[in-house]
């Protein structure tokens, strides 16, 4: 018999077995670029107006910037960036470039604790290149603040291929012992039961369209016979159209009624069976 149960257990674990399907973000890596040379732009046009109160320079710092960007950064790192000297400036951009350009070769998903990650690992590397400390610090934040996922989980991929695995999986089949009790007394059916009666035949949830078309032309083949007999032999009853409604009536009634009592005792009468013990 089918074990469907079994079969959707081998069904559940193949789906399962399917990772996340990303795809590759386009110019993920260019717009973090862009995203940080626009912070180093913004700073140096402030740096051209030393003689401006430092507020003032960090509100114009971020007008330049976009509004995404504008929440990421923090005063801290403008008011660090806008302290530094020319020389130590361009150190800081250049080697901010360096370690973002290097951290977007590296595939980053779109999952916060994934990016996280790749936020750590870049801050950690700023660390070990730059040995002033505060440098560091700084080139980890704005590199933390432009890093960006450069996969994003494919949804429609990602269940196609799932149910691809699930099509690969083989329906289960167990035997049925001679003379084993499928549900015994009192017992819960459960999805297993229903399956073995199924294939002993003793449940169907479907309409067996054969078995219909087959009654139904026996029974018409039937009534077309006595129906030809009685107007051969017994015109009276042949002109009596009560009498032949209830004629055939009996046949349709007797005809069920066969079928319905060999399902009942457990005996699947064919169509030629029912026709042959209906006349």
């Amino acid at each position: 018999y089918l074990d469907v149960s079994e079969t959707e257990v081998r069904r559940a674990k193949a789906a399962a077995s399917v990772g996340k399907i990303y795809e590759i973000v386009p110019g993920a890596a260019d717009q973090a670029m862009v995203a940080l040379n626009t912070i180093f732009a913004a700073v140096e046009s402030a740096r051209g107006n030393p003689e401006l109160p430092l507020e003032q320079r960090i509100r114009r710092i971020r007008r330049n910037l976009p509004s995404t960007l504008n929440a990421k950064v923090s005063q801290e790192v403008l008011i660090s960036l806008l302290g530094l000297e020319a020389g130590a400036l361009r150190g800081v951009e250049d080697l901010s470039r360096h370690i973002l350009g290097s951290a977007m070769t590296k595939q980053i998903h779109d999952d916060p604790a994934e990016l996280r990650v790749a936020q750590d690992a870049a801050a950690a590397e700023a660390v070990r290149l730059e040995i002033n400390p505060r440098k560091a610090a700084l080139v980890g934040e704005l590199v933390r603040d432009v890093l960006r996922p450069n996969r994003i989980y494919d949804v429609k991929e990602t269940l196609s291929q799932q149910e691809a695995a699930q099509d690969r999986v083989q329906p289960v089949y167990m035997p049925i012992s001679s003379g084993e009790v499928v549900v015994a007394a009192g017992e819960l059916v459960t999805q297993q039961h229903l399956d073995k009666l199924k294939a002993l035949g003793l449940r169907n949830e479907d309409i067996d369209y054969r078995s219909v078309v087959s009654l139904t032309v026996l029974v018409t083949m039937a009534v077309v016979l006595v129906l030809s007999y009685l107007s051969a032999y017994y015109p009276g009853i042949y002109r009596s159209t009560k009498t032949l409604f209830l004629l055939s009536l009996l046949a349709v009634i007797g005809t069920l009624a066969l079928r319905v009592s060999g399902r009942v005792q457990g005996i699947n009468l064919s169509p030629a069976q029912v026709g042959s013990l209906g006349s």
